[in-house]
């Protein structure tokens, strides 16, 4: 028996016909049983929801604003599922995995992770592997390919071969999406580089250069004001030649002279002299500037027309091209290089040709890898669940994994994200008949069977922690049911196993037996769930055994059941 359960513990509240419930969950084979509608499998659906199911508001128990489920697991127990608290982090220093979702009435759905919200997705690949459902319907899904294909990849242990199918798959399908936009910029190319050859050869012709047009600007400004500006020169330079009484210079050289004169008298005047002197000279300086200024302006209206042609030339390509004026030399750089890469269009589409091809083999080797493996394990399945079958009370049944080639089919992609390989499970039910895949299977009662012996061949194989099992046993009774039972204790021995049922013979097994009852208060119905042990388990076994009526001989059949247990009563919580 394993040492300690992963699914340690299972709270509801308000959820379908569940008001409250807590539930402690041991290791080893656990038995769920109760009569039908008691709600017996609402527990799974329970475990179902934390492990990241789609939830629904008619979840929510009638009347009550909101359903509530807490599952407790012991990472400690699943050290893959500590390592992945830890990746995602949201580990805790006492190791415990504290799950809650929440559903409100009105539809909306919240989960958590240690008290931290999460979204659904992560619950998803947090549980991924870890706890394992089974359910009473699982036969019917097994009709399909697909399905087949799952349970084998997941029954096998494929998990790193899946990935490195996907990875090389996405890869591949990164590389197709790429070539097919080069391969439209190619088709296009043509039309498209000339057109961007025109624009490039409008804006190299006009010649553009970063500082020539403010420049121009500042030329235009000058050239249009020539008249103006020579009257001001020359007004200017007449006020600053010294040569009138009145003017600045004149009177500022007179000032000069009686600085000069009270300095002499008193040092503390040196300082003003001083500036009276510079600016005198500053302003005979602007005098000659202006005049030689004036004498390089000259109204010019030809150049004048030039720049106001180059200007307006300007500005209408900016137009054009809907930038401004001072954006056309890097718009004239963007068509440059983009000229050049529709120019490289055909080496680019080369490469990638390249990497298609190195892709294709990269998936190619590890879909066969992956098939390889499926090879590998399909045989090892196929004799566990025949050794099954025949415990199941079908001796000449047999099972075969065929693992074949897909055919090409145009629906289909080349290279799927699977590998490229069609799983189906193969069946022989009677000595002496051919076998034939199991879809054709005619039996409701043999397919039951067959998908139960799966189930319970897979739990000993598969990586997963808890395994959880939802009435799987339908369809069985009598001796075989004593034979399940008795694999599913073998199971419970290395793992956590929960098992829904209503077969005396698989509840006596259980290590520690779980009863679910209705119960109906003031127009309200509640389910109730009892640990049962002693007496009480004897009586619910006989319940099982019996129907409504149970007679003292029903009752010792029931004690000589669990007796019969090595371990017995006594082993029982």
């Amino acid at each position: 028996m394993p040492e300690s359960a992963v699914l340690a513990h299972l709270a509801i509240r308000d959820f379908a016909i569940v008001d409250r419930l807590d539930l402690d969950l041991g290791p080893g084979l656990t038995a769920l049983t109760g009569e039908t509608g008691a709600g017996k499998s609402i527990l799974v659906d329970a475990v179902v929801l934390v492990l990241g199911a789609r939830a629904s508001p008619d979840m929510v128990r009638p009347g009550q604003a909101r359903a509530e489920i807490t599952a407790v697991f012991d990472a400690a127990s699943a050290p893959e599922l500590a390592s992945r608290l830890t990746q995602l982090a949201l580990d805790t220093e006492d190791g415990e995995c504290v799950v809650r979702r929440m559903i409100e009435a009105e539809g909306r759905s919240r989960a958590f992770v240690n008290g931290r919200p999460v979204p659904v997705q992560t619950l998803r690949e947090l549980c991924h592997g870890i706890v394992e459902v089974h359910s009473q319907h699982a036969h019917h899904s097994l009709m399909q390919p697909e399905n087949q294909r799952r349970l084998l990849d997941a029954l096998g242990g494929h998990d790193p071969e899946l990935a490195a199918v996907r990875e090389a798959h996405a890869s591949l399908t990164s590389l197709e999406r790429r070539r097919e936009s080069l391969l439209g910029a190619f088709e296009e190319r043509e039309s498209r580089a000339d057109y961007l050859r025109f624009q490039l050869e409008e804006l190299e012709a006009a010649g553009l250069s970063e500082t020539e047009i403010d420049a121009l600007a500042a030329e235009q400004r000058r050239l249009a004001n020539a008249q103006g500006i020579l009257e001001s020169c020359a007004s200017l330079s007449h006020a600053l030649s010294g040569e009138e009484p009145d003017d600045p210079v004149s009177r500022l050289r007179e000032s000069l002279v009686r600085a000069e004169r009270v300095a002499a008298l008193d040092p503390g005047l040196e300082e003003p002299t001083r500036l009276i002197a510079n600016a005198l000279v500053e302003l005979e300086e602007a005098g000659r500037a202006i005049r030689h200024y004036r004498e390089s302006v000259e109204a010019a209206p030809e150049r004048l027309e030039e720049v106001e042609a180059r200007l307006a030339l300007l500005h209408d390509l900016a137009r054009k091209y809907r930038v401004r004026v001072a954006e056309l030399p890097r718009r004239r750089e963007t068509l440059r290089g983009e000229v050049a890469r529709l120019a490289s269009v055909e080496e680019e589409l080369a490469a990638v040709d390249a990497e298609l091809a190195r892709a294709r083999r990269d998936y190619d080797a590890a879909a066969l890898a992956l098939r390889r493996r499926r090879e590998h394990s399909g045989p090892a399945l196929a004799h566990a669940v025949t050794e099954l079958l025949r415990d199941l009370g079908m001796p000449r049944a047999a099972l075969e994994v065929r693992v074949c080639e897909l055919s090409a089919d145009a629906s289909e992609p080349a290279r799927p994200p699977h590998g490229r390989d069609r799983v189906e499970l193969w069946v022989r039910t009677n000595a002496g008949h051919e076998a034939a895949p199991l879809a054709r299977i005619a039996s409701g009662g043999e397919l039951s069977r067959i998908s139960l012996a799966l189930h319970v061949a897979g739990a000993a194989r598969t990586g997963s922690s808890t395994l959880v099992f939802d009435e799987v046993d339908v369809g069985i009774g009598g001796g075989v049911a004593e034979r399940v039972g008795r694999r599913l204790r073998e199971v419970g021995a290395s793992k956590q196993v929960l098992c829904v049922t209503h077969l005396p013979q698989i509840a006596a097994r259980a290590t520690r037996h779980l009863r679910v009852q209705k119960r109906e208060t003031d127009n309200t119905t509640f389910t109730e769930l009892d640990i049962v042990s002693g007496d009480e388990r004897v009586a619910e076994i006989a319940r099982m055994l019996g129907g409504v009526r149970i007679t003292s001989r029903t009752l010792a059949h029931a004690r000589e059941m669990l007796t019969g247990e090595p371990g017995g009563l006594s082993g029982c919580d």
